[in-house]
């Protein structure tokens, strides 16, 4: 508790919930739950006007499901607006254009040290009342709905490399309408192009990909799915830009009348945020997409999970342009135990391991649980987990998996266990075609597995209003009246002031 908190907390008050509004442009306007001056380290004060009612507050995230979840976070708001207003005239036609951040503030902190309830959001349900007369509206933490792109659709390979091309002189297969590939990390099999000879200059060539690889010294080639050697891989610039390929001086090794290519770029393809070392793992990747992405990040709170996801060899065989964001959730979230969240300060992904959680704090009934609210709950059956098996090493000549890897009770304490007290539970199959070798496909596997390997207890309690706690996170629960001392993940928080937390302890010999 820092000194203003107690400071507040001795004269009977508590903090003060401020809603600011910012328009199209740049308007700024702020509302309080009680009119308060509100410093900011640099720049000048934000005024709030009181009026502030926060109808309802919930935010609810579930780290236990087999796919990424992104927390649910809304609130019901009610303001009376400053001036007599209509829909059609002033800044507030653009109230529904509007972002807004909800944070709990207490008097004499600077803006800087809010406790940000609700940021990177939309408004939904706009209704203007006229002077005098509450505003309403829900305020949603949102997605980002789009992103800057991986990938160049414009990019044709035909136009670039219209057939023929080859030393021979015959017709090599039509790549018309095929757009460059990507190559991100180390993938299993990636697709190479025949595009023959250029400029006379005796070297046929396959194309692996649409941008400078970051390792350029060799890559393993494979005719119909056999080895053939590998190749030093080199960069060059066609009329749409950058391209990489391998060569040969011999006639007709890439010739038309050869077989399928494929490439195993074991080295890495592009480069990492630095531009030189290649993106070889999923943190790696998730530190390249996010600064692809044009959004803002919230860096700081990332680097925990970029930290943690270094261990996982990944790679993503782009065929088709995808959004810098859905390309995270398409291929990382899925697999890794991933929240997408949002701060002040942008997007940011929380790496929910609850094996060896990131504790944030300590939360002890008396201190910052004042009470609690019914029972404890057990989560159902129905959703245990005890086996997985995870299909990696994907072929992209033949389109199959070439190996696999089974996470139960034979290869796995937790999932021992959960056999041993549920009896065998739903076995599932998750295909993973960014995995390339079996360690990562055993941590695909073990993470999806001890998420629902057990019955899960939940308790709800009352916080104390000085308690700050972000859902998704993993706390110390010093719970007696329930013989509950252990990791819990918040899954669940509802209100502002007298706020109710669901707690989900997370029990098990993990």
């Amino acid at each position: 508790m820092n000194a203003n908190a107690r400071a507040a907390l001795l004269q009977g008050r508590g903090p003060v919930v401020v809603c600011l509004l910012t328009l199209p442009g740049g308007t700024q306007y702020a509302f309080g739950t009680e009119a308060i001056e509100v410093r900011r380290l640099t720049g000048p004060a934000i005024q709030a006007s009181g009026g502030l009612v926060i109808d309802d507050f919930e935010s609810v995230v579930d780290p236990f499901a087999l796919s990424g979840e992104t927390a649910l976070t809304q609130a019901q708001v009610s303001v009376v607006l400053p001036t007599a207003l209509t829909a059609s005239q002033g800044d507030w036609r653009y109230v529904g254009a509007a972002s807004a951040e909800l944070a709990r503030v207490w008097p004499g902190d600077a803006w800087e040290h809010r406790e940000s309830m609700l940021a990177g959001t939309r408004l939904s349900g706009v209704s203007i009342g006229v002077a005098g007369a509450p505003t309403t509206f829900t305020v949603e933490a949102a997605q980002p709905r789009t992103s800057a792109m991986i990938g160049d659709p414009s990019r044709d390979m035909g136009a670039d490399f219209p057939t023929p091309l080859d030393i021979t002189g015959a017709d090599l297969t039509s790549l018309s309408g095929v757009q460059y590939p990507n190559i991100h990390g180390a993938p299993y099999r990636a697709q190479a192009f025949k595009i023959g000879e250029i400029a006379a200059d005796g070297y046929d060539r396959l194309v692996i990909g649409g941008e400078k690889f970051a390792n350029l010294s060799a890559i393993n080639v494979y005719e119909d799915g056999v080895a053939l050697t590998s190749y030093a891989v080199h960069t060059d610039a066609s009329a749409s830009g950058i391209y990489a390929y391998v060569r040969s001086a011999t006639p007709n090794v890439f010739g038309a009348a050869n077989g399928a290519f494929t490439v195993a770029p074991q080295f890495g393809g592009s480069a990492s945020v630095n531009g030189t070392d290649a993106a070889l793992t999923a943190g790696d990747l998730l530190e390249l997409w996010l600064s692809r992405s044009g959004l803002p990040v919230d860096w700081a709170r990332c680097r925990p999970a970029i930290a943690r996801l270094k261990s996982w060899t990944l790679g993503a065989y782009l065929d088709n342009a995808t959004t810098a964001i859905d390309a995270i959730r398409d291929h990382l979230v899925r697999l890794a135990p991933l929240i997408e969240l949002q701060s002040a300060d942008g997007v940011w992904f929380y790496y929910a391991d609850l094996d060896t959680p990131i504790v944030r704090g300590v939360l002890t009934e008396g201190q910052e649980i004042v009470g609690y609210a019914g029972g404890v709950s057990l989560s159902e059956i129905e959703d245990v987990r005890n086996e997985v098996t995870v299909r990696y090493a994907l072929d992209e000549f033949t389109g199959e998996f070439t190996a696999s890897v089974t996470v139960n009770g034979d290869t796995d304490a937790a999932a021992y266990v959960s056999a041993q007290l549920y009896g065998a539970m739903v076995a599932d199959t998750i295909d993973a075609p960014e995995v390339k070798d079996v360690a990562t496909a055993r941590r695909v596997g073990r993470s999806l597995v001890h998420r629902r390997a057990y019955q899960r207890r939940r308790v709800t309690v009352l916080l104390s209003d000085y308690a700050e706690v972000t859902v998704g996170e993993v706390y110390d629960l010093v719970m007696p009246t329930f013989s509950i001392h252990r990791n819990a993940v918040l899954t669940s928080l509802r209100g502002v002031v007298g706020r109710l937390a669901t707690f989900t302890v997370l029990d098990g010999p993990l």
